[in-house]
């Protein structure tokens, strides 16, 4: 995994916190609420991420497949629901806003 940390909203720290309680570790790739780590798979660590670095904006379906899937995968539109139904449950259903037809809008609760 590639990690710049230039390309997050908040580059002077090692972690974002996204809402109340609720922050990611940029340099160990962790999701930590009230403290307690919260384990993510892979695709959903990925999205995670993708969002952290385009907060409150519009990030496409196909932005979402190239970020999330390997060359060699073939994306599905189910998978990707899948991940970020997985990932709503973890952050909370408010962060991740469906924009129909288009994608998700990640809303950083954090200013």
């Amino acid at each position: 995994c590639i990690r710049d940390r230039r390309t997050y909203t908040q580059t002077r720290s090692e972690s974002i916190t996204i809402a109340d309680g609720l922050i990611f570790d940029i340099e160990k790739e962790l999701l930590i609420h009230k403290g307690e780590i919260i384990s993510l798979p892979l695709k959903e660590l990925k999205a995670l991420k993708h969002f952290l670095q385009h907060p409150n904006q519009v990030v496409t379906f196909n932005t979402l497949y190239e970020a999330l899937w390997d060359y060699d995968e073939s994306p599905s539109s189910e998978a990707l629901r899948a991940h970020i139904k997985n990932l709503r449950k973890n952050l909370g259903q408010d962060l991740i806003h469906s924009v129909r037809g288009s994608g998700y809008r990640f809303e950083l609760k954090n200013k």
